[in-house]
């Protein structure tokens, strides 16, 4: 923290750089102080790094600096750096996942060993976008240490893995009909569960759409089946469903010859047709 000081300053303890007294708190280190020792005419304090500093009263050697000069008003520093054992602290990032095209999820992971209720906290970040191809991504973290206590722990980092996984795109046979004895038409597919605002420019091959329909088949209805055949997506898991032709009976035109010069006249209207 920061270090303020008021009061008597004839010895210059107070250590703004003079020796005037006075009343109202003077910021005296800006940061990193976390221990003072206030005697009569000088002050101590220690540094997050382990440095020690004095200031004030010197006449007998109190402050350490290695003299006897009767004061100073300014820190001097004594000791550059007390030993100090850095304590452990494990930040650890969960692995999370997502398909193709979804948003991030919110990144989250534990902070372990922070002591003295020492403000320090964690944000996490992934390169990864929406658009971004299947694959594996690193997910790092920062840590937030507003008060500079870092300085006192020996942290240990566990990065985590985003993994983009493959988006679901649905591929269905269409329905077509047909009359009894016609060929087969054409079959055709319909892709639904793109993203990212792509199309079929995303993919390669066809699939494969067959029927055990034939020419001669009776009238019913037959299962369109979809499979792979040469279709791939590089960021699309492919998921089938069959469609369905349905065989029409076919028109049956009848012509008779029949005209009423074929008729010997018999007194009545009715012929019979044999």
């Amino acid at each position: 923290g920061s270090l303020w000081a008021m009061g008597d300053n004839e010895y210059g303890q107070l250590g703004d750089g003079t020796y005037n007294t006075t009343n109202r708190p003077e910021q005296i280190v800006a940061s990193n102080v976390t221990a003072i020792a206030a005697g009569g005419d000088h002050s101590l304090f220690l540094k997050s790094d382990g440095s020690l500093w004095a200031v004030g009263y010197n006449e007998f050697g109190v402050l350490g600096d290695g003299t006897y000069n009767y004061s100073t008003n300014l820190p001097e520093q004594i000791v550059a750096g007390l030993p100090v054992n850095p304590l452990p602290l494990t930040v650890t990032v969960n692995n999370q996942s997502r398909s193709y095209g979804a948003t991030n999820p919110i990144f989250t992971g534990t902070v372990i060993g922070v002591q003295n209720g020492d403000n320090i906290t964690a944000t996490f970040s992934c390169s990864a976008t929406a658009a971004s191809p299947v694959a594996n991504y690193l997910i790092t973290v920062s840590l937030i240490d507003p008060a500079n206590k870092l300085v006192n722990y020996s942290v240990t980092t566990n990065n985590g893995v985003l993994t983009v996984t493959q988006a679901v795109l649905a591929v269905s046979a269409d329905n077509y009909s047909r009359s009894y004895g016609a060929t087969n038409p054409v079959f055709t597919a319909t892709y639904t569960g793109f993203v990212n605002g792509e199309n079929t420019g995303v993919l390669t091959g066809l699939p494969s759409l067959t029927t055990i329909a034939t020419t001669n088949s009776p009238v019913g209805d037959y299962t369109i089946a979809v499979t792979n055949g040469t279709l791939n997506a590089t960021n699309y898991s492919l998921l089938f469903t069959n469609g369905t032709l349905t065989i029409n009976q076919a028109a049956l035109t009848v012509t008779l010859g029949i005209t009423a010069n074929n008729k010997v006249y018999d007194g009545t209207t009715t012929a019979t047709i044999s």
